[in-house]
């Protein structure tokens, strides 16, 4: 079990309806990766509370919701120059 801190309203991030998040990651830092084999990725993960409206935020202690949630799948391949 984790335990975290109540979260701040600065805490969560605004995605518009349709919208979406990126974040640039490194996957050489911990996997190795094999040159001129077709890779596959897939984020996996819980989004550890969430709301509909901004002034529902944040939350009181027992009041968090939590949402699974998986990424785009990504297909690509190493090459040497």
């Amino acid at each position: 079990m984790v335990k975290r801190g109540q979260p701040q309203k600065n805490d969560y991030l605004h995605i518009d309806p349709g919208g979406s998040l990126s974040k640039d990651v490194n996957l050489s830092n911990v996997y190795k990766l094999p040159v001129a084999q077709e890779c596959e990725v897939q984020f996996e993960g819980k989004i550890y509370d969430f709301s509909m409206f901004d002034n529902d935020i944040p939350k009181k202690v027992g009041g968090h919701q939590t949402m699974n949630i998986m990424g785009n799948r990504v297909k690509f391949s190493l090459v040497n120059n």
